[in-house]
């Protein structure tokens, strides 16, 4: 079965838009196409429905909905702790390419060679890095996962790549 999703675009669209009215009080609203009159008479008509909209919104129901935006997988978390392996492992700041990933991945997994890892994606290799990862003790993950996260907190420079990789080897290995 098809799914039609035809009105999805729209719909993003309006909600872009209400995005931009809820964002701002109707003071700062006012003040903008006040500014906008003199200059940008057509913005000025646009700011004024921005400014309608807002007015004809009013209601005594506090929002529910938290006005952030939603986090991005991609981002940084403040907090190293709460960076999950499997994630910082797919990172592309760390591995930029899947190659990267898997001469990683054959040198800290015993047994494996660079040629096992060839067709797979980043998501399956570091999938096979954490299962090896949690065999050695709840402690070798979160050592890995804290030293990850000191590399990235850093932002090293890629000259220092190689130093810290060898230090990830070293705590996946034990040595």
């Amino acid at each position: 079965m098809t799914r039609n999703r035809q009105h999805a675009a729209f719909l993003q669209f309006i909600s872009r838009i209400t995005d931009i009215t809820a964002s701002l009080s109707k003071d700062e609203l006012r003040e903008y196409c006040t500014l906008a009159e003199e200059g940008y008479p057509a913005l000025a008509r646009v700011i004024r429905e921005y400014l309608r909209v807002a007015e004809r919104s009013d209601t005594s129901v506090s929002s529910v909905i938290p006005t952030q935006a939603p986090r991005s997988r991609n981002i940084s978390y403040d907090n190293g702790e709460s960076r999950h392996l499997f994630d910082l492992l797919r990172s592309k700041r760390f591995f930029p390419s899947n190659k990267d990933l898997a001469d990683f991945a054959a040198r800290v997994l015993p047994d494996m060679t660079r040629n096992r890892f060839e067709k797979m994606s980043r998501g399956d290799i570091a999938a096979r890095i954490v299962e090896y990862v949690e065999t050695k003790g709840p402690s070798t993950k979160r050592h890995l996962q804290q030293a990850m996260s000191v590399v990235l907190d850093a932002r090293s420079k890629p000259s220092d790549r190689e130093s810290f990789l060898s230090t990830w080897e070293a705590i996946i290995k034990g040595t």
